[in-house]
């Protein structure tokens, strides 16, 4: 891995060549005002959310794919991101095999590394827990230390974190909730369901039932919100203050 970002000094411009291969993801650096983005070509590209300046790159060993990108959002400047093996297959991007590092932006090296999954990576909000997912298994590791801490089979790879210790994940009709220090579960009676988000507060669910939007209560789980779709969206977001729900395709 080369290359190096100092988010805290003047930024060293170059000029914004886009990735060469397929983009697999995109991080905001919360507080930083930069943007990552990860690439099949090898490359996390740090670029000025204001400007769309290129600041700097770092790049994979071998310019292995990378094949996903996450900031803490504890504002500490770090992020994850997963390089495929190199016995995997560049269709491997989603399950495969990969390298998980977080590395620190000031200085350009990992802090941790571990084997884990390819797939799309999450930080929960204190930065703490690390989740690749990819097809029906979910694992977290600890982002500190590297260790793993919980794999699960799940229904989908879509999954959350509400609050700074629980990972939230569907199960055949439910949304289940996972304190990961205690190991108890909560669960939501959603029906049947697809995609789904947490609010950033953790007290509230949307999902994505049969062409109809939905919102729960965490604490009761109570459905405060039914609106029907004309499709089925591919992703939901919650706003960061939680009072606006994105969906799409």
């Amino acid at each position: 891995m080369s290359g190096h970002c100092q988010p805290t000094a003047p930024a060293r411009i170059v000029l914004p060549t886009p990735h060469s291969l397929t983009v697999t993801g995109i991080a905001r650096l919360h507080g930083l005002g930069l943007v990552a983005s990860a690439g099949m070509d090898g490359r996390i590209k740090v670029w000025e959310e204001q400007s769309g300046l290129l600041v700097s790159e770092i790049e994979s060993e071998g310019f292995a794919p990378i094949a996903g990108v996450a900031s803490d959002p504890s504002g500490s400047g770090r992020i994850a991101f997963s390089t495929l093996n190199v016995s995997e297959p560049p269709a491997a991007i989603s399950g495969g095999q990969s390298t998980i590092r977080v590395v620190e932006l000031s200085t350009g090296k990992a802090i941790t590394q571990f084997q884990g999954q390819a797939g799309h990576l999450r930080f929960s909000t204190t930065g703490k827990w690390l989740r690749p997912s990819a097809h029906s298994l979910l694992s977290v590791w600890n982002a500190r230390t590297g260790r793993l801490h919980v794999t699960l089979q799940v229904d989908a790879a879509w999954a959350d974190f509400a609050g700074p210790d629980t990972i939230v994940y569907r199960r055949k009709d439910r949304v289940v909730l996972l304190d990961l220090n205690n190991g108890t579960t909560r669960a939501i009676a959603t029906g049947r369901g697809t995609v789904f988000a947490v609010s950033r507060d953790g007290a509230l669910v949307a999902d994505i039932g049969d062409q109809e939007l939905r919102i729960w209560k965490v604490d009761d789980g109570t459905a405060i919100v039914k609106r029907p779709l004309r499709s089925r969206p591919d992703f939901i977001y919650f706003s960061q203050d939680g009072s606006v729900v994105a969906a799409g395709n």
